[in-house]
């Protein structure tokens, strides 16, 4: 678990991460529930918010990865899920998880304007 507010680019905080590890289904599979709290602070749209979960082995091997994002209004909330699920016990041992989390701004904006002017081509 992650408590502490992490800033992202001075535009988004990052307010924490939980992992749950559930118990093993029938199938011996154990799913592992991740939840991740954005927040905007700025007063911009931001186009995307994503976070990136990859589970390694303990070779860095990928067992598997998972992303997710959404848009984020300005002073407004996001809570991301990535999920793994179908993971075998086996699998899991001494394995590690790696979390990206990212901010999609724009850089700059162009806008072109035109007036329409009738010609007399001969189509």
């Amino acid at each position: 678990m992650l408590k502490k507010d992490i800033s992202l680019g001075g535009v988004a905080e990052l307010n924490g991460v939980s992992i749950l590890r559930k118990k093993k289904n029938d199938e011996g599979e154990i799913p592992l529930e991740i939840r991740a709290g954005f927040r905007n602070i700025s007063d911009t749209h931001i186009e995307r918010v994503q976070i990136s979960a990859k589970l390694q082995d303990q070779r860095d091997a990928l067992i598997e990865e998972d992303v997710s994002y959404d848009t984020l209004p300005s002073k407004s909330a996001y809570i991301a899920e990535p999920n793994f699920w179908g993971l075998k016990a086996g699998k899991l041992k001494n394995a590690s998880l790696v979390m990206t989390a990212s901010v999609f701004v724009p850089i700059d904006t162009y806008s072109a304007e035109a007036s329409a002017v009738l010609t007399e081509d001969n189509w």
